[in-house]
């Protein structure tokens, strides 16, 4: 009798080939992975950084060593990707950010999201949350903003932030609602 004590070629080929096939698998779910809870964490970014402008109202909270006199708020710019929260000292352009406010921190969306619209609409391209002391009463404002004028300006009652991801699918709703003064945001596909 024939007794083998070791593996064949072929065999140690097969058992290669099966390792390889399961590793590419996955690494290939790790990379998409890795897309879906940067486009998550984005999102939850995003609103998070709406709730803390509302709880700056509430508060009372300093921007820039200042209290703004008559809202705070948090302006996001659909060309570049950015948001920022500012303070309204005056109320003197009726709702949106200016150069004449306080300026709070500035952000920028990962390259690989985009924002897709702001109350549905995607003819505007910038939006501003306001909420108003002590209250955190909320007002949203929805415009286009071309070359320092101001078009199509319209106040919502509830309003999305779409998020976009160019890697990964679905989009990420962040929803602020003025009846509810309620902060939240669901992904659809």
């Amino acid at each position: 009798m024939n007794n083998k004590k070791a593996f064949s070629v072929l065999e140690v080929l097969i058992s290669i080939a099966i390792f390889l096939v399961i590793t590419g698998m996955i690494l290939a779910n790790y990379k998409k992975s890795e897309n879906n809870n940067i486009f998550r964490l984005q999102s939850f970014d995003i609103e998070d950084s709406i709730r803390l402008v509302q709880n700056m109202s509430i508060t009372g909270q300093k921007i820039n060593n200042q209290i703004p006199g008559y809202a705070y708020g948090i302006s996001f710019d659909m060309v570049s990707g950015a948001y920022k929260i500012f303070g309204d000292k005056n109320d003197e352009y009726k709702g949106h950010f200016n150069s004449d406010d306080l300026k709070g921190p500035e952000y920028v969306v990962n390259n690989k999201l985009y924002f897709a619209s702001f109350c549905g609409l995607t003819n505007v391209n910038r939006l501003d949350i306001l909420f108003y002391s002590p209250k955190g009463t909320m007002k949203i404002f929805a415009y286009n903003y071309n070359n320092g004028s101001i078009d199509n300006k319209s106040e919502f009652g509830q309003c999305n932030v779409s998020l976009k991801s160019l890697r990964a699918d679905g989009i990420w709703k962040i929803t602020a609602s003025t009846s509810t003064n309620r902060i939240y945001s669901i992904y659809t596909n």
